[in-house]
């Protein structure tokens, strides 16, 4: 325990190393009779608060971001709505040909405007990490 109780430090290194607490300085912290955790011990990395220090290839998830050009909210709402259709459709013969008929309609439909992309779709962002991780490995081989 360091200066008075408002920072504690453990020889197994895990906060230094991980940014968390190690049961053995919770351990002390409840024998001491500590009710709450001291703000020092809580890193931002740990907190809703994190996206605000995310890297350039991760920038989309930052907060205040506008939600619906998120691809994840995208790509999840319509994986959603898909496999209901997906549920539904497998209850008969009858719903199955309807629904297959309408995904064959709204492919046609689609794709002339899936043509443009806007860049930050699933497979925008896929791109991007892998060339992110061509670059990486690249340096790496360099070195």
């Amino acid at each position: 325990m360091l200066d008075d109780g408002e920072w504690f430090e453990c020889e197994c290194g895990q906060f230094t190393h991980m940014g968390m607490l190690c049961c053995h300085t919770l351990k002390v912290m409840d024998y001491v009779g500590m009710k709450e955790m001291r703000k020092r011990h809580i890193l931002k990395r740990w907190t809703k608060y994190a996206r605000d220090i995310l890297p350039q290839h991760l920038a989309h998830f930052k907060r205040n971001q506008v939600v619906n050009k998120s691809f994840t909210c995208r790509s999840s709402t319509l994986y959603l709505h898909a496999m209901e259709l997906v549920r539904l459709g497998d209850a008969s013969v009858t719903t199955y040909e309807l629904v297959l008929v309408r995904l064959k309609d709204m492919i046609a439909e689609v794709s002339p405007l899936a043509e443009t992309r806007d860049g930050i779709g699933f497979e925008d962002r896929q791109a991007a990490e892998a060339n992110h991780n061509n670059i990486a490995l690249a340096g790496a081989i360099v070195n």
